[in-house]
């Protein structure tokens, strides 16, 4: 995940201070080290209408930002390894859901369950059973990464959470934003609910990325 956090760093320093910066360059160092051939790959040719590229890779960089207190930092030092770390790994191996019989389900949807997370965080810390929700909205950022780590890029990872959990994807958007980690991500909440225009005026409303208005120029216009 920390290979994701220094992606996302040179997407950011990239878009405000050009690709020949001190601070890019130190970025893109510190990701060489971890993937050595990444800059050197060939992906698929894509447009980065508004956006930049990383890589082989287009991002929208997330620019609104909500408050991060004590309680989101407690709570992800607890659970980190044992459940958020292990969302971004089944959201490249298993994707949503993945039932492997009496092994349960070893996609996503099986991390993010209430009571999955309810028996969880009674077992680290019973007074952080009263954060279930919180915890679903960490779950959701891990997801996320995931998505962005991953070559597949599986959007149908949170396109199947946002239609299973629409009110909490739009009070995420309106405290946490920066969960949706990348504006690509915020278009597969979108597309998910595309029978559901109060629900992408919401998101839009609430989640600014980079070349926002252009790629849903673009959009509108296919």
């Amino acid at each position: 995940m920390g290979l994701e956090y220094l992606k996302q760093t040179y997407s950011v320093n990239s878009a405000m201070f050009g690709q020949d910066h001190s601070k890019t360059k130190q970025t893109k160092s510190a990701i060489e080290l971890l993937q050595a051939d990444f800059f050197l790959r060939q992906g698929i040719e894509q447009k980065c209408l508004g956006g930049n590229r990383v890589g082989p890779e287009c991002r929208w960089v997330i620019f609104s930002r909500g408050i991060v207190n004590d309680d989101i930092i407690t709570l992800k030092q607890k659970i980190q390894e044992s459940i958020l770390n292990k969302i971004v790994e089944a959201t490249d191996n298993h994707g949503w859901t993945n039932e492997w019989g009496f092994l349960g389900n070893w996609g996503v949807k099986g991390y993010i369950q209430q009571d999955y997370l309810k028996e969880k965080l009674d077992k680290i810390d019973k007074m952080s059973n009263n954060n279930v929700e919180l915890a679903q909205m960490l779950c959701f950022e891990s997801m996320n990464l995931g998505i962005m780590k991953s070559e597949k890029k599986p959007y149908e990872v949170v396109e199947s959470f946002t239609r299973e959990n629409s009110e909490l994807v739009k009070k995420i958007s309106v405290e946490h934003p920066e969960f949706f980690v990348d504006g690509s991500i915020v278009e597969a909440c979108v597309r998910a609910m595309s029978h559901d225009q109060a629900f992408e005026s919401h998101i839009f409303k609430h989640v600014k990325y980079m070349g926002m208005e252009e790629r849903r120029k673009q959009r509108n216009a296919m």
